[in-house]
């Protein structure tokens, strides 16, 4: 077949794939080492209403043995945030070059990953990759090519609710990710830290995003709940639009609660979540590891906890989450001393839950949009959210909240 096709949305053609296989993926050596070739090729996108930085096509080769093999090729791009811009009515052209630059240094941080981190972790959950190519807009086309999760795992749809024994084994599979990092230490300390203010870099964007919001409020609930939650917005709003504050949450309030740093994925959400066909409630992959980097284990607690859950749901899971973790912690450390206790887990997951907040805001707004999940369920997580973030910040943040707040402190 002619390896110059280039193949749909990519850049990348037949060639370029088959020659990536052909060096670095065993499967595929194997399956063309007698004379065998290939002799078509069809794509698919498969990512559709799954992520937002990226689109995802499942490359199929049909071989003369009668066989066929699968493999995904994710190219990052910022198309999906130009065509919410353009139903915005924003100014497309002032976004396109700096939300590209944005996508691609998520996509470094992905491809870093797999380049330097994932060969250190061979017993956890992470996809297997033949070739990486970081993104530089105008000058060269980014890409992972990586193995056909579909072949025996499957994602969830947004809104699809977790099981009780699906979100044990989330947890245990982050603890031994974690521990494993401690075993490790000395091939990623102080080497990866750029995630930590991604969510810092772009809070130049908080205020617009809590304004739409404040919107959805307006239009959704009576008078006497829109006044309540419009109180917590103001009471809470300076510190959620610091850049300060979300630095010091990823990469301070760790250290002073005296839990010990990991390598968190740093996007844990039920998107990025891969479940195994022939037993759905044992994890496959954890996926997109754009956002990983050195810091709290809360964080991957937290966004876990706070973008996946309704909110009675969230508080439920929250009275024994921790515990089971540490005891996940404790099995695989095998006697070992756990490095932090559970109270200081919790106080450092309170410390990071606000920040986790707006990552659920910034993904609301895009749920609104595509109506992939329920209106009163997103509204009632908002509701949830924004009561509990006022109560820490009222209570056990309150020294935080005087600390990164920009205007005199008045209560609801």
């Amino acid at each position: 077949m002619d390896r110059n096709i280039v193949i749909q949305d990519t850049g990348f053609t037949v060639g370029n794939i088959l020659k990536s296989l052909e060096e670095n993926c065993p499967e595929f050596q194997e399956l063309v080492k007698t004379e065998v070739q290939v002799i078509d090729f069809s794509s698919m996108t498969v990512s559709d209403n799954k992520g937002h930085g990226s689109i995802v096509r499942k490359l199929t080769f049909d071989l003369s043995s009668g066989d066929k093999f699968s493999v995904a090729l994710k190219i990052p791009t910022a198309a999906f945030f130009i065509k919410v811009a353009q139903e915005q009515n924003a100014d497309v052209n002032a976004m396109i070059e700096p939300m590209e630059k944005f996508i691609s240094r998520l996509h470094t941080g992905e491809c870093i990953f797999f380049n330097n981190v994932a060969g250190l972790f061979e017993t956890i959950p992470i996809p297997k990759v033949y070739k990486v190519q970081e993104w530089v807009p105008g000058q060269q086309q980014g890409c992972i090519l990586m193995e056909d999760l579909g072949k025996r795992g499957v994602v969830k749809e947004k809104g699809e609710a977790l099981g009780k024994e699906q979100v044990w084994n989330v947890v245990r599979s982050l603890a031994e990710f974690h521990v494993r990092a401690w075993e490790i230490e000395g091939a990623w300390k102080d080497k990866y830290l750029d995630g930590q203010n991604i969510w810092a870099d772009i809070s130049i964007m908080y205020p617009k995003i809590i304004e739409e919001v404040e919107g959805l409020i307006e239009e959704y609930y009576e008078e006497e709940t829109v006044a309540k939650l419009k109180s917590y917005i103001n009471y809470f709003n300076p510190v959620f639009i610091n850049r300060e504050f979300h630095i010091w949450a990823y990469r301070d309030a760790h250290v002073e609660c005296n839990v010990k740093p990991v390598i968190c994925h740093g996007d844990l959400w039920l998107c990025n979540l891969f479940w195994k066909k022939e037993s759905p409630n044992e994890l496959h992959s954890f996926i997109d590891w754009q956002l990983f980097h050195e810091g709290s284990p809360a964080v991957d607690l937290a966004r876990f906890l706070i973008l996946n859950f309704r909110g009675p749901l969230r508080k439920e899971i929250e009275e024994t989450v921790f515990d089971h973790y540490i005891d996940c912690i404790k099995s695989e450390l095998k006697g070992k001393e756990v490095p932090f206790t559970v109270e200081q887990l919790k106080k450092c997951y309170n410390a990071v839950f606000s920040t986790q907040v707006l990552a659920f805001l910034s993904l609301f707004r895009i749920a609104i949009t595509e109506q992939t999940v329920s209106k009163d369920i997103l509204m009632e997580m908002v509701e949830y959210l924004f009561e509990d973030s006022y109560k820490l910040l009222t209570g056990e943040l309150e020294a935080v909240k005087n600390k990164f707040s920009q205007v005199p402190d008045i209560k609801p």
